[in-house]
């Protein structure tokens, strides 16, 4: 019999390109544009439900969740974009049996779907949940961390106004940016504006620009941020250090989503999205009366707050290999931390977060040019830090694994080699990276 393929595509031509990969398996292909077709398409001989979730301002994903939810031991198979909607898909559709990257070859094509066929109905893939170790240029795949990456796909799908709250060197700009990238404004300006630097006297210009003549010196007309940022996204960084009067001004064009140019009665829509961040306590700030309280609700639409990197040091390997990529050995070589050096890192509670550990890493990159960088090229405070903590049992516990696990592995190079492990040692210490 036939197998049938359902394929959930509100662009157009994926179904005709997959008739055409799947022509020599005489397999039933159906185009369905919304979840009811869908749900009617379905029936026990469908071997396959292909999605298109494209991201823009017509995909209504709530109607794909449901249809993922629905099909029952179905095999579903994502056809995503581009990277950041690939890692989206794997958030929003975690009982995917497979996410490939579109536009793709014919070959490739089918054979990603002939793969997920012969696995049959019963996919268990389709009942795990996805596990990502980044989205876009974020870097971590603890549970902290997934959390996260769950909470900016589905920002990113709304128009709604976000608020991301964490320590400074957490990360905050990247996740706005992610946020942008993912959503269907992504074409559109990203535009940053630092409401610490933010004076009364600048704001009404800076933000909303002026008309000719309306102040002395003003002798064009001249666009302000927010109408630069049409179709895009606006992000107010820090905006606990705004001033009442940038509060107060700020609350009407995100209540509104109109301003007026300085010197102007005309009033100018606003076609943008809002993402405000915050290393402080916003709420702690309304009860003290520094933030006004309609202000922090207008932001806190959707809120996501971001773990400090000592919750989550079992991404601190996968952060150094990404820092490393940026900054390679002098002779171009790739770098790389010695395990124990490593375990330093974890140990340290960053105040700083991830700003602080890319930081010192570019400083022990920058003292040792080429070569692992190991436990004596990290900063002092590192060092310190771990001498002060090594007496507890635990520390100790930590170290002893570290050693005997690298012990292991200079053993077994020594016997691939065909020398004695005093000789490997005694090469390596010339070489560096003992």
């Amino acid at each position: 019999m036939a197998s049938r393929v359902v394929v959930m595509d509100q662009a157009g031509g994926i179904a005709a390109q997959i008739r055409e990969a799947l022509k020599d398996r005489r397999c039933f292909v159906r185009q369905v544009v919304s979840e009811e077709e869908g749900q009617a398409a379905i029936s026990d001989e469908t071997s396959l439900l292909v999605l298109n979730p494209c991201v823009g301002p017509d995909t209504d994903f709530a109607s794909l969740e449901r249809l993922v939810r629905e099909v029952g031991d179905v095999p579903v198979v994502i056809l995503a974009g581009c990277t950041p909607v690939e890692a989206a898909s794997r958030v929003l559709f975690p009982g995917a049996a497979r996410v490939l990257r579109y536009p793709l070859s014919p070959a490739v094509l089918r054979q990603g779907l002939l793969g997920v066929m012969a696995n049959g109905n019963g996919n268990g893939n389709r009942r795990q949940q996805a596990s990502l170790s980044g989205l876009g240029e974020i870097v971590g795949g603890g549970a902290s961390m997934q959390e996260v990456y769950s909470l900016i796909v589905r920002a990113a799908r709304s128009q709604a106004t976000v608020l991301l709250t964490g320590e400074t060197g957490t990360g905050k700009d990247l996740v706005a940016r992610t946020i942008h990238d993912l959503s269907s404004r992504r074409d559109g300006p990203f535009v940053v504006v630092s409401c610490a630097d933010l004076t009364e006297s600048l704001i009404e210009s800076e933000l909303f620009g002026h008309v000719r003549g309306s102040f002395t010196g003003a002798t064009r007309d001249k666009v302000g941020l927010f109408e630069a940022a049409r179709g895009g996204t606006v992000f107010l960084d820090e905006v606990a250090d705004a001033s009442p009067a940038v509060q107060a001004r700020l609350l009407r064009a995100v209540e509104e989503r109109c301003i007026r140019r300085v010197g102007s009665v005309e009033s100018r829509p606003l076609d943008i999205r809002f993402i405000a961040a915050s290393q402080v306590n916003l709420r702690r700030l309304v009860e003290q009366g520094r933030i006004r309280e309609d202000l922090f609700y207008r932001l806190r639409v959707l809120n996501i707050p971001l773990p400090p990197l000592r919750e989550r040091s079992e991404d601190i390997p996968a952060l150094v290999a990404r820092r490393f990529e940026l900054l390679p050995g002098q002779d171009g070589s790739p770098r790389v931390c010695s395990p124990f050096a490593i375990e330093m890192l974890r140990g340290y509670p960053w105040p700083g977060n991830v700003r602080e550990l890319f930081a010192a890493l570019e400083a022990a990159a920058t003292l040792k040019p080429s070569g692992t960088i190991t436990d004596e090229d990290l900063p002092e405070e590192i060092r310190s830090a771990w001498s002060r903590g090594a007496s507890d049992e635990g520390d100790l516990d930590v170290i002893l694994q570290a050693l005997e696990e690298a012990d292991g592995r200079r053993r077994r190079a020594a016997e691939i080699l065909g020398i004695s492990r005093t000789t490997l040692w005694r090469r390596m210490r010339e070489l560096g990276i003992a």
